[in-house]
């Protein structure tokens, strides 16, 4: 058990004087505040509520007709709601899991939440209330793992998109945006470890908010495992015989299968890299990631690929990998002086 529990934690911090973090402010804060804005506006949602809402700061980026913002903290609600006194769109409530929202919009939200819920009930009670009150969309910006290691006593995260698809079945992940500024110990007020996820009921999603290949109702549908085992023989015989496009749309098509998504994801990245489709290629790596962040050969294929496009920023996060490349590629080791220099966080 924490030896601080949720509730309490920020209600003294936001009592104190303190503010909803670094993540709400800056940088971080215009890039989800984008992000958002651009998913409002394609998909034509005219309420949000936000399950979370801190200080209040991170709302004036972020343009939506009507909005309910809900926090644990009575102390958040009471600042949000002088903030935006004036401003009759907006309105704000106290969070009680014990008694959750009733009123649904478009859009919920959680914006770096989900890895600050501390106890376990907190946090199951939380994912059902945030998907409880939308009606089409949920978008969840924090990190998807549960690893504790290095972790400050406020932080707890949480491989959210497994607990999703073992409690939500009607709800489909269908599109993953990596940050902008991804983590760097260096510099973590101006970085971040959370990306997007965002969620539907079987409504699919502007292409730029999603690499994850899959329509939401192909993936209803499913796909039997002795033909997602077909189509990946097929397609490293196609490997073999050089028709790379053919064998990209087997694999995309065995990713359907949930025990093959993984691994045909990942031979699908490489392929699409091969063919130049690098773009593609890099949906379908991050693909992988959303739902493994650890997965060695989806790190090490979107290596390459930073590499080969010479995207030397987006580097950054994948120097393991590159120092394995080094020792295993004879041209990345010829490069390695260069590519030093390029990478700043190479050291």
């Amino acid at each position: 058990m924490p030896e601080i529990n949720t509730k309490d934690y920020w209600n003294e911090r936001y009592a104190a004087g303190g503010n909803s973090g670094a993540g709400s402010y800056g940088r971080l804060a215009e890039f989800k505040a984008g992000i958002l804005n651009g998913f409002i506006a394609d998909h034509g949602i005219g309420d949000m509520a936000e399950l979370g809402c801190g200080d209040g700061n991170q709302l004036g980026l972020v343009k939506v007709d009507r909005y309910t913002g809900y926090d644990i903290s009575a102390k958040a609600v009471e600042l949000c709601s002088s903030r935006y006194r004036d401003d009759g769109t907006k309105k704000f409530k106290v969070y009680n899991p014990a008694r959750p929202p009733k009123d649904k919009a478009e859009l919920a939200v959680s914006l770096d939440v989900v890895y600050h819920l501390l106890e376990d009930e907190t946090y199951s009670s939380y994912m059902r209330d945030l998907f409880a009150i939308s009606g089409r969309f949920v978008a969840i910006y924090s990190c998807n793992t549960d690893s504790q290691a290095d972790i400050a006593l406020h932080l707890h995260p949480h491989r959210f998109t497994d607990w999703v698809e073992g409690n939500l079945p009607d709800w489909t992940l269908c599109g993953y945006l990596p940050n902008r500024y991804p983590l760097l110990p260096e510099s973590p007020d101006e970085t971040s470890f959370a990306d997007f996820f965002f969620f539907s009921r079987n409504e699919r999603i502007e292409p730029r908010y999603s690499c994850l290949f899959i329509p939401p109702d192909e993936a209803a549908a499913g796909l039997p495992d002795e033909e997602a085992t077909e189509l990946m023989r097929i397609a490293r015989e196609c490997l073999d015989t050089r028709e790379l496009g053919k064998s990209a749309e087997c694999l995309r098509r065995a990713a359907v299968n949930p025990k093959m998504r993984l691994q045909a994801f990942n031979a699908l990245g490489a392929v699409l890299g091969a063919l130049g489709r690098h773009s593609e290629a890099e949906d379908a790596m991050r693909a992988v990631l959303a739902r493994d962040s650890g997965n060695m050969q989806a790190r090490i294929n979107l290596a390459k690929l930073y590499l080969t496009v010479g995207r030397w920023e987006d580097l950054n996060p994948f120097c393991r990998e590159l120092k394995f490349l080094r020792a295993k590629d004879a041209n990345v080791a010829v490069k390695w002086p260069h590519i030093a220099e390029k990478v700043a966080n190479l050291g």
